[in-house]
């Protein structure tokens, strides 16, 4: 009976010890992305597993080296999480092109052919977006190359020459960057006409077949920095907001489809009044990517090396230095000097770190001391 008792408190020990190691089960929990960007030998596409409710929780390591492009903006394909689609904003010679990189489990990760064609020099891809069987991209981020400022898509696996116009906005419209689709409207960043040196949220109808119908709504005028500022959107499915980073100020706006409202989530007043703690490092980050867990946090990457998390309802309420989380700082990380976070895929849900290993442990204990006490009847 001696032996059964140890073994038994040796199980409430492993099982007890798996929760104190990688935190009890929060609302978001561990999840997984994909995510552009660089090290002092190039550019990569990082793996990173996060838990967006534990400070300092991201790990990070090296996917695929790339160095043939400038790697921007991420997603998955369609029908698949075994495929990433990659914008090359600047490729080494020649026009963009959209790449295909294979992340399925147990994949050496290789470059597949791309499947949008370089269509001239002024070609530059930037921001991709899988939605209804194509992906949608920014056509020309900020104008290098002297190319039009539209967004298109294509679908993947088509023939060649189905790459499509979505829109194209004119009247000053430019610089476009970041993508969203939700119900029946397109919104993207751009510069603001009616006010030089700024930026606006934008959003433009599509019809049934996926295209631009009208012209653009301004939504959120009169942001910081243009052409580099207001970058990248995302909608939240908790609150339906639409948020997005802007990469000179490190603000967080939103919008409310809802209500047509607008906001700042994350006000550049705030950060700059918290020099000395983790929301004053929005200022320094140079925000890019953002998405959503889909249950309560906002995931935002930054070209200083930096990957940040927000509780949006805290957030809401009433910012406060426990709505975020620095995840992983690549510039005050010895280990990894020098690294730059751009873009994120949609986050998916994976086991635990280290609490599998510790629980089948346990498990393995309460088996062993259920067979010995089976036997000792």
């Amino acid at each position: 009976m001696s032996t059964i008792r140890t073994v038994a408190r040796l199980t409430r020990f492993f099982v007890i010890l798996g929760l104190v190691v990688t935190g009890t089960p929060a609302a978001a929990g561990w999840v997984q992305t994909y995510v552009t960007g660089g090290t002092p030998g190039g550019e990569v596409i990082f793996r990173v597993t996060l838990d967006p409710t534990l400070a300092g929780s991201a790990m990070v390591s090296v996917a695929v080296a790339d160095p043939t492009r400038r790697l921007d903006g991420i997603d998955f394909l369609p029908g698949s999480k075994s495929l990433v689609s990659v914008g090359a904003q600047f490729p080494m010679a020649g026009g963009g092109a959209i790449a295909q990189f294979d992340v399925s489990p147990g994949a050496a990760i290789p470059v597949l052919p791309d499947f949008v064609a370089a269509t001239g020099a002024g070609t530059k891809p930037s921001t991709v977006l899988n939605f209804g069987g194509y992906v949608y991209y920014i056509e020309n981020q900020f104008g290098f190359g002297g190319g039009m400022h539209r967004i298109m898509r294509t679908p993947v696996g088509g023939p060649a020459g189905t790459t499509e116009v979505v829109f194209a906005p004119g009247a000053g419209i430019v610089n476009l960057e970041g993508l969203e689709i939700h119900g029946g409207l397109l919104y993207f960043f751009g510069a603001d006409p009616a006010m030089a040196g700024t930026r606006a949220l934008y959003s433009v109808g599509l019809d049934g077949a996926g295209l631009s119908v009208g012209a653009a709504t301004k939504l959120k005028g009169g942001l910081t920095g243009s052409p580099d500022g207001a970058d990248e959107v995302d909608r939240d499915p908790l609150t339906g907001y639409i948020f997005g980073t802007n990469m000179v100020t490190g603000e967080v706006i939103y919008w409310d489809p809802g209500t047509m409202m607008s906001g700042t989530l994350v006000p550049e007043a705030a950060i700059l009044a918290h020099a000395g703690d983790d929301i004053g490092r929005f200022k320094t980050a140079k925000l890019d990517g953002i998405r959503s867990t889909g249950d309560g946090y906002l995931v935002l990457t930054g070209l200083d090396g930096v990957i940040l998390s927000i509780d949006i309802l805290g957030a809401l309420a009433g910012l406060d230095v426990g709505d975020v989380k620095i995840l992983f700082d690549g510039k005050g990380f010895s280990a990894a000097p020098g690294l730059s976070f751009d873009d994120l895929t949609p986050l998916f849900v994976v086991p635990l770190p280290g609490s599998l290993p510790l629980l089948a442990m346990g498990l393995t204990a309460l088996a062993f001391a259920a067979r010995r006490r089976s036997r000792s009847r």
